[in-house]
């Protein structure tokens, strides 16, 4: 089975690149998606980037261990802006469609790994084309997909993932029942992800305040001039831990 992260939203609700706000010290929300996929699948983990092309692929390379680092494969998608179908088709068109596939999406930084295995060993199973997990029998990423429905991800459109799938063969989808709880939580907006922040004591770590910075967009503004991967993501982190900081 392989593996797709999909990481190349517009965060249009949010402005920064959601998959590598900071999620504690030397980590961003990416990294323990990224764990979670590796720990999952055996086989390609592919991750399909958009906006800060680079800066994520830095990280995928840093954050890759060496073992398992010829198994992912960064896939950028030219028409992210067109929505999250077409990264889901990128991810297809990158990665096959003859083997089932792991869909997660790159804004779930509380995914367990424990979770994660038990979907993945829940397919195959005779007559099931997917298995999702639910909360409160609602299908929610995570989800595995089988190759009757990646063949059909060509029919989707729009920011919608798998999901008008999963409705429209419901009858071969298995549903594997997390509950509430935090797995759930994805980063949308910046309150989101302050109130995560502050929960989970991201805002703690230690450094050196932008001193200038008065506001997000400020930081948006200030992240488009700096092409450099590494210099992209120390400017993001010490951007959004003084924002935090200060409590904006």
């Amino acid at each position: 089975m392989n593996a797709l992260i999909l990481a190349a939203g517009r965060a249009s609700r949010l402005g920064l690149p959601k998959a590598l706000l900071p999620a504690g010290p030397g980590r961003v929300l990416l990294s323990g998606v990224l764990e979670a996929a590796l720990d999952g699948v055996e086989g390609r983990v592919g991750v399909v980037t958009g906006r800060a092309h680079a800066a994520l692929g830095y990280v995928v390379e840093a954050e890759a261990r060496s073992a398992d680092a010829a198994r992912v494969r960064l896939l950028y998608n030219p028409d992210y802006a067109q929505g999250l179908s077409t990264s889901l088709q990128r991810g297809v068109e990158g990665l096959g469609e003859t083997e089932p596939m792991l869909v997660l999406l790159a804004d779930q930084p509380l995914l367990e790994a424990s979770r994660v295995r038990a979907l993945v060993e829940a397919y195959p199973a005779p007559g099931v084309w997917a298995v999702s997990a639910t909360e409160n029998s609602q299908p929610k990423p995570p989800v595995v997909l089988g190759p009757e429905l990646l063949r059909r991800v060509g029919s989707l459109e729009g920011d919608q993932g798998a999901k008008p799938l999963l409705v429209r063969y419901a009858e071969r989808v298995r549903g594997l029942e997390w509950g509430s709880g935090p797995w759930f939580t994805d980063v949308d907006t910046w309150e989101t992800y302050r109130a995560l922040a502050r929960l989970q004591g991201w805002d703690k770590e230690r450094f050196e305040p932008l001193s200038a910075l008065s506001s997000k967009e400020d930081l948006e503004v200030h992240l488009d001039t700096i092409p450099e991967p590494r210099a992209y993501l120390e400017a993001l982190r010490r951007g959004v831990l003084t924002l935090l900081s200060r409590g904006s």
